[in-house]
């Protein structure tokens, strides 16, 4: 544990001494806690992330950025929740931002660090497909999982436009589908109350038709592979023919793990490149004209995309 130590003090050293400045010195703990991460036992990291960190100096100075504490602190009891992807996009409201100059800086560092990004280029991605979708099909119908606060339909022009059938939204989250409600209801966009299990159920998806696009940006980070590949499988029979799937996992080993998993009490289902093609192993292969896996320009999240025949 004193190599654990050892990186928190020097970071309370240089933050408090200003030896160097903010951006350095966060670079050496992200480096320094993705190094523990990945040396420690996983009994020594456990210990380390959950209790260590919490009574060391450096904690409270972290916690002055809104977009790390958030996230520890959970006050929607899970994580990685629609107002904490906000900081990341930028659309959270002025007085929720950072309250110090040092809190300012070290917020600037974490919304802008390699995971944010990649965060970012989903939601860019996931437009994209959006109005692909729209350019191929006329009037078609989405379904998005975990929707969140769905800022991606803020810039897709097919949903701007008018130019979907409708877009279903789904979360278990009530306070972020009644955002949703009221920023997107007039453009075809309808919420759905519910969880994976709600869909894994086939009774209660039939209710919910067939669709062109089916896409879940963060969910699977939570999944076992169970659940994944059941969830994916039963995702693929809701696709009207042509219609396609597009699922994202972060990659493992990402800059920010031991950062996100100390600090921010975040902790990721991680999966390479055979593990998000093991998504769709139950699927019959007949059934499927193309599939095709990418990694978005930050190296941070990896993509399935599957086309039914």
């Amino acid at each position: 544990m004193k190599q654990g130590d050892s990186v928190l003090d020097r970071f309370y050293s240089d933050i408090v001494s200003e030896r160097v400045d903010v951006h350095a010195a966060m670079d050496n703990l992200i480096d320094g806690l993705r190094h523990l991460r990945n040396s420690m036992a996983v009994e020594e990291w456990d210990v380390f992330s959950r209790s260590t960190i919490i009574h060391h100096p450096c904690f409270s100075i972290l916690s002055q950025d809104p977009f790390t504490r958030r996230n520890f602190e959970k006050p929607r009891g899970y994580d990685g929740d629609a107002k904490t992807l906000d900081y990341i996009y930028g659309m959270h409201p002025a007085s929720e931002g950072p309250r110090s100059k040092l809190g300012g800086e070290i917020f600037a560092y974490t919304t802008n660090s390699a995971a944010s990004k990649g965060v970012r280029a989903r939601k860019r991605i996931i437009t994209s497909t959006i109005d692909a979708i729209a350019n191929e099909v006329r009037e078609p119908r989405i379904f998005s999982l975990a929707c969140g606060h769905l800022r991606e339909a803020h810039d897709s022009h097919a949903i701007q436009e008018g130019r979907i059938g409708e877009l279903l939204a789904m979360d278990f989250d009530k306070k972020s589908l009644a955002l949703v409600a009221d920023l997107f209801s007039a453009l075809k966009v309808k919420t759905f109350h519910g969880s994976v299990k709600d869909i894994i159920v086939a009774s209660k998806t039939k209710k919910l038709g067939k669709f062109n696009l089916i896409y879940a940006s963060g969910l699977y980070d939570y999944l076992s592979q169970r659940v994944a590949a059941r969830l994916t499988t039963m995702l693929f029979d809701m696709l009207l023919p042509g219609g396609k799937i597009l699922i994202s996992n972060f990659l493992p080993n990402i800059r920010d793990l031991g950062y996100m998993e100390t600090f921010m009490d975040w902790r990721l289902i991680y999966r390479n490149e055979t593990q998000i093609n093991d998504c769709i192993a139950e699927i019959e292969p007949d059934g499927i004209f193309a599939r095709h896996s990418f990694i978005e320009e930050n190296n941070n999240i990896i993509f399935l995309e599957v086309t039914s025949g």
